[in-house]
């Protein structure tokens, strides 16, 4: 978590996090070397304080203090007028294509307690498994440890984007999630549910940052460089690559992580 004079920035992992983390302190650099900008009466600093948290919304991984903090993390006194929460959204089948192409999934169980010994049974050949069996065995298997360890009853109804979402987002996370054990997606008013948070897309996100920092008045000779800076840890996209999400994983993705793509449906 990133914390500015007027913007508070949660950082949803794997959506371009580095990227803008990297992003606001080389604009910080850029006006601390701007010596006769920074002696003009008004001129716009970027104070940046960097917030870091233990890991609250997977209860089983270890008690490390990380830079991914959720809204219920933001000190009380940044919530007010003068701050505007930001945060970064990335399309669902991207982010998912992402995790296998880098497999982010082979280090969890180590990090995890329990995991392992639950995918001996469910997945005997991991971390050897295709997408298929990422996309439907591993999340549903990691997903059943996270529900059992809050005691909720698991009826496989959201996968783990969405599960992540709501603990970083909703203003009750854990009510939430068991409401949507009874109720569909579509049926509920989620402006009820969630706290408001601007977005910026992750496939737009140069622009997208650029614009608001533009708009909260930092000089465009601080923050030009962000429109063609390259994002780091970025797959390409290849038609092999493209060709893992087939039209069962897509229906099935759509499925499950239908509260994304009722809250963005440009994704869909």
């Amino acid at each position: 978590m990133d914390i500015t004079e007027d913007i508070v920035f949660l950082y949803l992992p794997k959506t371009g996090s580095t990227f803008t983390y990297n992003a606001l302190r080389t604009v910080k650099k850029n006006i601390q070397f701007d010596f006769l900008y920074r002696l003009k009466s008004g001129a716009k600093m970027l104070k940046l304080k960097e917030f870091s948290h233990y890991n609250v919304y997977f209860k089983h991984q270890p008690k490390v203090k990380e830079h991914h903090g959720t809204y219920h993390q933001i000190p009380m006194k940044f919530l007010d007028d003068n701050h505007e929460v930001v945060s970064i959204i990335r399309n669902p089948f991207e982010n998912y294509l992402s995790q296998y192409h880098y497999g982010v999934f082979k280090s969890l169980p180590k990090q995890f307690e329990g995991l392992k010994e639950k995918l001996i049974y469910s997945l005997p050949e991991f971390p050897k498994i295709s997408f298929e069996e990422f996309i439907i065995d591993y999340t549903k298997t990691f997903l059943e440890l996270e529900y059992d360890s809050h005691q909720i009853e698991f009826k496989n109804r959201i996968g783990v984007l969405s599960y992540q979402y709501i603990h970083f987002f909703a203003k009750e996370p854990l009510k939430f999630i068991k409401i949507l054990n009874h109720n569909k997606v579509e049926e509920l008013n989620l402006s009820n549910y969630f706290y408001p948070v601007r977005f910026l897309y992750n496939e737009n996100l140069n622009h997208m940052l650029y614009e608001l920092l533009k708009e909260k008045g930092y000089q465009d000779k601080h923050i030009e460089f962000i429109k063609g800076a390259e994002k780091k840890n970025v797959s390409k996209k290849s038609i092999e690559y493209e060709s893992l999400l087939t039209d069962k994983l897509k229906n099935y993705i759509l499925e499950k992580e239908a509260l994304l793509f009722k809250l963005f449906p440009h994704y869909t």
